[in-house]
């Protein structure tokens, strides 16, 4: 018999799209119970759920304040109703939970909880079921349920011969901190021009530490150098100096390890636009126990303060968390990704926001971090 999802909507979207896209729970429709305040997050998911090829329909609740009311408008819904009648108490506000559980009750419903920690579906009746939730959630539809787009986004370009300079720079962190910022500087003055040429200062020329970077880029086939000035081989090489390495060596690990943490669907140097046409670039995201993990990394100094004066570390992680917020709700997880230390405070107030650092020379410590971050034991920031 064909079945009708009964969805509570709130800001949590998840909690009613992980159920409805498992293959074993899917329902032929969907009817999306929602106040005034959460119509626009009821037609996001409506979109998403029709795209799925999931009947959906909005119902505006009235009364969102009188549980008395609520039950009465539910009753009438579920009078009204088509085939098999499940109700899904993750979502709306305590009230309409209330009145949908004494609806489900009385009207001896199939009622189930989605708990997004455990990433599984417990069922309500005379017996108490569990059911573990599948993973058939697609990063651009997880995304889309939150009201956001995924834009087209161009593969890495990163090569064989990049490798042995990655491995390089994570394993001798720091020694080649200082060379860095100065590997960075040249790549964004070049960036800033569109050109791949770029001219060394007296200071640069005169820095042996960069000159033996620069040996190491060389060989990497990132640039040669030609007089007082060096020529990236290409864009992406130029990015690649300027930081994208980082990414790179973020991007791999985890692609070794994908089956081990159970990653479903993963995206690298990524862009998302809202509904309000805001976008937000992903350095790294991918989907584990149908729970999105956000990636943000950095190479560039962070204990001094930017151009507007504002604390560079903190600003990264303030951005870091709002994204978390926006794209992916109350489950995302965070990690900030730094080349160099963090300090103390800024270790502190990233655990105040629940993001976790992996920095200096925890980098070679990485695998072991993400499987602690992934598995859902979190460490202290390092």
């Amino acid at each position: 018999m064909a079945t009708t999802h009964l969805m509570l909507i709130s800001d949590q979207a998840a909690a009613n799209l992980l159920p409805a896209l498992d293959p074993a729970l899917k329902p032929a429709r969907a009817l999306l119970l929602t106040t005034a305040r959460m119509e626009a997050k009821a037609r996001t998911l409506q979109t998403v759920l029709k795209q799925a090829g999931i009947e959906a329909h909005v119902h505006m609740l009235q009364h969102e304040q009188d549980l008395e009311g609520l039950k009465a408008q539910l009753l009438d819904v579920v009078a009204g109703g088509e085939g098999e009648i499940w109700m899904n108490l993750t979502g709306g506000t305590k009230l309409m939970a209330l009145a949908a559980f004494d609806v489900a009750s009385a009207a001896e419903l199939r009622a189930f909880y989605v708990d997004i920690d455990t990433d599984k579906v417990t069922f309500f009746g005379k017996q108490i079921q569990s059911h573990p939730l599948s993973s058939a959630v697609r990063l651009s539809h997880y995304l889309r349920a939150y009201g956001h787009t995924l834009l087209p986004h161009k593969p890495s370009d990163c090569r064989q011969h990049h490798l042995p300079l990655i491995e390089t720079l994570v394993k001798e962190v720091t020694h080649w901190q200082r060379a860095l910022g100065r590997l960075n500087a040249l790549a964004q003055k070049a960036e800033e021009t569109g050109a791949l040429r770029v001219r060394l200062n007296d200071d640069q020329r005169d820095s042996r530490s960069l000159e033996a970077l620069l040996d190491e880029c060389e060989r990497a086939y990132v640039l040669t150098r030609k007089d007082d000035a060096v020529v990236f081989s290409s864009d992406y090489d130029r990015r690649f100096a300027g930081g994208i390495w980082l990414e790179e060596h973020v991007s791999r690990t985890i692609g070794t390890m994908k089956p081990e943490l159970g990653i479903t669907d993963s995206l690298a140097n990524a862009e998302v636009q809202s509904e309000e046409g805001v976008k937000n670039e992903m350095d790294f995201a991918f989907l584990a126990r149908n729970r999105l993990f956000l990636i943000e990394c950095k190479t560039a100094r962070m204990n001094v303060d930017d151009a507007a004066g504002r604390d560079k570390a903190n600003d990264v992680l303030y951005r870091l968390s709002e994204r978390m917020r926006h794209l992916g709700g109350q489950g995302t997880r965070g990690m900030l990704v730094s080349y160099r230390e963090l300090g103390e405070a800024e270790k502190k107030r990233a655990r105040e926001l629940h993001i976790e650092v992996v920095s200096g020379q925890g980098l070679w410590n990485l695998s072991e971090r993400l499987r602690q971050w992934v598995g859902g034991r979190r460490s202290d920031a390092a």
